[in-house]
Parts: C-alpha cells; sequence; structure tokens
C-alpha cells in the first residue's frame, strides 16, 4: 500500500526527550573540558578506559548544570513551535505521532473486489441500497482511473434512528480492511443528536 502525509507538521524524535537532551549536553561540557571532542566525533565509542575515567573527573557545576537545562528547555520549546502542534495538548501530540510516516492508502485491486464488497453490503443491508450504490459506482471508478488509493465522495446518510446507518458505515470500513471513528454529536449545541463515521 502506498503511504502519504496526511498533516502538514514536524515530528522531532519522541526519545529525545528534555531528560535525554540535558544528559547528552552535559556528556558533550564533560568532553570539551578535558579535550576529548575530537576523540568522540572520530568515532571512539566507547571512549578508551582512561580517557573515560578522565571524562568523570570533569566536575559540572550548580551554573553548569541552569545553563544545560536552560539549553534543553529552549531546544524543545523551539520544536514545539516548530512542529504545528504546539497548540495541542501532550496526550493528543502522542496520539498523532502514529502519523509521522504518514497513513496507508487503501486500493481497490480489481473491478470485480468492488463488485464484491459492494454486493457483501447490499446483502447485508439490502434497504440501504442508494448509499452502496454510491460506494459501488466510486470504487469501480477509482480501479478505473488508476488512482493512488480509494477515493469516496462525501456520504450524508439521513434517516430515522435505528436504520443502521452508522452500522452501515462501520460495515463499510470492515469490508475494505480500514478503521473507523464514530464521533457522537450529542453534545453540540443543535436541536439534533447526530453521529458520524467515518
Amino acid at each position: 500500500m502506498p503511504l502519504i502525509s496526511f498533516i502538514d507538521v514536524r515530528f522531532f524524535p519522541p526519545e529525545e526527550t528534555r531528560e535525554r537532551l540535558e544528559k547528552r549536553f552535559t556528556r558533550h561540557l564533560r568532553l570539551l573540558r578535558c579535550g576529548l571532542v575530537a576523540a568522540f566525533r572520530s568515532g571512539n565509542h566507547p571512549l578508551p578506559e582512561g580517557d573515560a575515567d578522565k571524562l568523570l573527573s570533569v566536575d559540572i557545576t550548580h551554573i553548569d548544570r541552569i545553563r544545560v537545562q536552560r539549553r534543553a528547555g529552549r531546544i524543545i520549546e523551539r520544536r514545539q513551535a516548530a512542529s504545528g502542534l504546539a497548540h495541542l495538548v501532550r496526550a493528543d501530540r502522542e496520539r498523532l505521532t502514529t502519523l509521522h510516516d504518514g497513513v496507508n492508502l487503501v486500493e481497490i485491486a480489481t473491478e470485480h473486489r468492488a463488485d464484491e464488497i459492494a454486493a457483501a453490503l447490499h446483502e447485508e443491508m439490502p434497504w440501504m441500497g442508494a448509499a452502496t450504490e454510491q460506494i459501488w459506482h466510486a470504487m469501480r471508478r477509482s480501479v478505473r482511473d488508476g488512482t493512488a488509493g480509494l477515493r469516496l465522495p462525501p456520504i450524508l446518510l439521513d434517516g430515522p434512528p435505528g436504520i443502521g446507518k452508522s452500522f452501515w458505515a462501520r460495515r463499510l470500513g470492515e469490508l475494505l480492511s480500514v478503521p473507523t471513528t464514530v464521533i457522537e454529536a450529542t453534545n453540540e449545541n443543535a436541536s439534533y443528536a447526530p453521529s458520524r463515521s467515518h
């Protein structure tokens, strides 16, 4: 399946936490003070035993720690500002990290496969035939046009409660092997309580 970029944001390595940056900067400061930066950059990982002892003997003052903490804090703040996700709470930012590499596009391999999906949907819910027909034509069109991924038009399912609108949308997702989300809109300021499935 091809991948497509889903959101226009920058993701920074999640393992580079403030604490990890502080540790790295402190080590670099020690390397600078004992003249071992060149040896470290040349690829001597880990440092020879004598150099490692020399590195550990370098004192880091309270002022050094404050400067390191400030520098790490500024980097984290600037990364958050540059990411485009700074306005979100941490939990929401972490949820979006799954989109780091993009999302997989669903493809319908053949028109025959489109026919099978539409037939399965229609067999379970024949009363939703108008919606199923729209999806069926869209799937066949995607195959014929050779588009990258399946393209479905937005569909508004309108009808009385309990006829299976949400079930139909979830079942379509199952047949396409994609996750679905139901958003209950009962908390919105409206005289009705719609729900949407994606």
